[in-house]
């Protein structure tokens, strides 16, 4: 399975995202991949994740 870092602001849409979030993860295990969540609650904390996601592969082929 390919690895695929899902970053997620479970607050944002008024909660909407974290609603859906199990959506999301569902579509893409249906679609041979293996989600990791990543959530944030803050812009730095988001960024700060996407950084350590990417410094850990996430993103490569």
């Amino acid at each position: 399975m390919t690895d695929v870092a899902v970053l997620v602001s479970p607050t944002a849409g008024r909660g909407r995202a974290g609603v859906l979030t199990e959506d999301v993860l569902a579509a893409f295990r249906a679609a041979g991949l293996s989600p990791r969540l990543l959530p944030a609650t803050t812009g730095a904390e988001a960024e700060r994740q996407a950084a350590e996601a990417v410094a850990a592969g996430a993103g490569d082929r």
